[in-house]
């Protein structure tokens, strides 16, 4: 799976085009459950923790935080971490 472009910035489409390659190797879908969120302005953090069955027999299974910018009632901005190293050992480990 490719990563985002140098910068980190990807449009709808990019990111929609990041995700396709996990049809091939999820047996289940992605469950992303928040645990703790934060609302100040036009800001929303959000802890989070996912589970998703693989192909592999593997379970993924992530921790998160999500930042979500707000504008005129719609998503414009949307900032994502985890743990990069769980996504390849789980995922795309031979």
């Amino acid at each position: 799976m490719s990563g985002a472009p140098g910068d980190g910035h990807v449009t709808k489409d990019q990111f929609r085009a990041m995700l396709k390659p996990l049809d091939s190797i999820t047996d289940g879908p992605l469950v992303i459950t928040p645990t703790a969120w934060t609302i100040q302005g036009p800001r929303v953090a959000v802890e989070a923790y996912s589970t998703m069955k693989l192909k592999n027999t593997r379970d993924y299974r992530n921790h998160y935080h999500l930042l979500f910018e707000i504008s005129g009632g719609k998503i414009s901005k949307y900032h994502e971490h985890h743990d990069t190293a769980h996504v390849n050992s789980t995922m795309w480990a031979g």
